[in-house]
């Protein structure tokens, strides 16, 4: 997140100030100015800094998108009713009573939604190791073109969310300095 977010500000910040100066080099600046400056910053930097922001998304959402694996119960069944590959179905009266029990259709084990049935978690392995393992893989897959995916609705969030935050932050400021509270 710091990888994405600090070259964000830097080219925000930048921005920001020299398209203050260049729409008012007398430092006279109105609200009107700060809008426009915060929102063409805010475009700029949304779109310099979106292949992070997707490298940076991918990394942090893997687990959410990878092929889930079955789960399994205690006692060998899985989540879906099978046993897995190998494994003993248990008869549907053990010695713990309510773990499994068939189900009225398949026969098949099915896991009861208790403490002692709950599913035991899977992971897949993860899609990408590294930073950099990342922005090899999205590169390969989808070529340039990936880094720039969702680019349009991040220019379009950012640019309003820079614009009315510098214009209330220059708004403040000024209103603050005029009443010598500062």
């Amino acid at each position: 997140t710091i990888l994405m977010n600090m070259p964000y500000a830097a080219v925000m910040g930048g921005t920001n100030e020299a398209l203050r100066q260049l729409l008012r080099p007398d430092g006279q600046h109105t609200a009107s100015d700060f809008l426009a400056a915060g929102a063409g910053s805010g475009m700029l930097a949304a779109a310099l800094t979106n292949p992070l922001d997707v490298v940076k998304t991918r990394l942090q959402t893997q687990d959410v998108t990878a092929e889930p694996q079955p789960a399994l119960c205690k006692g060998g069944a899985s989540a879906a009713g099978a046993p897995p590959h190998g494994a003993r179905q248990p008869p549907a009266m053990s010695l713990h009573p309510g773990l499994h029990t068939p189900t009225a259709s398949t026969g098949r084990v099915r896991c009861l939604p208790t403490a002692a049935s709950a599913p035991v978690v899977q992971r897949p392995a993860p899609l990408y190791t590294s930073l950099w393992q990342a922005m090899q893989r999205i590169h390969a897959e989808e070529g340039m073109r990936g880094f720039w995916r969702g680019a349009g609705p991040r220019v379009l969030y950012h640019a309003p969310s820079v614009a009315i935050s510098w214009t209330t932050y220059e708004t403040v400021k000024m209103a603050l300095g005029s009443s010598r509270i500062m």
